[in-house]
């Protein structure tokens, strides 16, 4: 379902989608310049879209697979009951079961970046997994911040509040002394 939408979201090829349309599986959707769009998906996860870019959503028993084509999407994946939620690029596979992350694609590669939770992630024929403020890019000419890869999204001082706390709890771990060792 499209929750919300600034500028124009295409349904393609067929037109224009406004806010409560819904978006069937295996359709296609793309932002135009300067638009952005919200879609919420049936198990309530929510996808930020970013202007220029295209994807579509399928299920399959194994869980809900987001093909990106190209563009930035922001992902807050709901507690998946069944599978795990994937993001497919050209070359690279997210995989989560609930957690908020950022995918760009592009002809240049993919980026993907951790607000919160973990993420698996295969890139090049490898898996690693990310955890909150990590980032894997299938070209390392791509690698920025996590800040900069969601600072496009309405929802981003969101999104830096929950990384900055997540660094000062670190950091308090870090410098928590051990306790002496048990004999």
């Amino acid at each position: 379902i499209v929750a919300s939408v600034t500028g124009e979201l295409h349904l393609v090829p067929q037109g224009v989608l406004k806010a409560g349309a819904l978006i069937g599986e295996n359709e296609v959707v793309r932002t135009g310049p300067g638009a952005r769009a919200l879609l919420r998906l049936g198990d309530g996860s929510l996808i930020d879209v970013n202007e220029r870019t295209e994807l579509s959503v399928h299920a399959a028993w194994s869980g809900r697979s987001i093909r990106l084509q190209r563009g930035d999407i922001i992902v807050q994946a709901a507690k998946q009951r069944r599978g795990h939620l994937r993001v497919q690029t050209r070359d690279s596979v997210a995989s989560v079961k609930g957690t908020v992350f950022a995918v760009s694609a592009g002809i240049g590669g993919t980026l993907v970046s951790v607000v919160e939770g973990s993420v698996a992630v295969a890139q090049s024929g490898e898996e690693t997994t990310l955890a909150a403020g990590e980032q894997a890019a299938s070209n390392p000419a791509l690698t920025g911040s996590v800040e900069q890869a969601v600072s496009w999204s309405p929802d981003a001082e969101t999104y830096f509040g929950i990384l900055d706390s997540l660094a000062r709890i670190e950091k308090q771990i870090a410098e928590s002394p051990s306790p002496a060792l048990r004999t």
